[in-house]
Order: structure tokens, then C-alpha cells, then sequence
């Protein structure tokens, strides 16, 4: 279960990074969609240990428009949206 999630941006970058909290070991899919809720790419697909976690990923290569950033793992999922200009 996440017990928290957000997305941080780093201003003058083309960087954002995914903060979580997992309170048990899961593995944890985190990927990325257009506003079409087609796939752009998937971050991560691990094992997570219990704790906080950080995933980076570089948004150069996306298209200016509205994406939705998805943390999923065995019984849980929660999403947010960013805005690429």
C-alpha cells in the first residue's frame, strides 16, 4: 500500500521525479501516459523494499501536453497528472 505520493518538479529542468512511501515490500510498476492514456514509458518495474523512494525520469523527449505519471503494485494504485510546456 503507498502510503503517500507526489510529484516533484525541478524548475529549470527537464527532470521530475516520482516520491513515494511503501509500507510493505511490493514490486511496483511506475509508468507514464499521454492524455490519451496511451503509454509513453515505464520507469520501473522492480521489487521495492518497504520505505521511501524516488524514482527520476527525464522528460526531453515528450511532446508539450498533459501526461499522468502511474505508481501500481500488488493491490494498490495511485496516479498524477504534469504538464510538459
Amino acid at each position: 500500500m503507498i502510503k503517500t505520493l507526489r510529484l516533484l518538479e525541478f524548475l529549470f529542468s527537464l527532470t521530475l521525479a516520482k516520491a513515494f512511501n511503501l509500507s510493505a515490500a511490493n514490486q511496483v510498476t511506475v509508468s507514464v501516459f499521454n492524455a490519451l492514456g496511451q503509454l509513453v514509458e515505464t520507469i520501473n518495474t522492480t521489487d521495492l523494499e518497504a520505505g521511501k523512494h524516488v524514482l527520476s525520469f527525464n522528460t526531453a523527449d515528450y511532446s508539450s501536453g498533459i501526461y499522468t505519471v502511474k505508481v501500481q503494485g500488488n493491490g494498490f494504485s495511485a496516479a498524477e497528472k504534469f504538464i510538459v510546456e
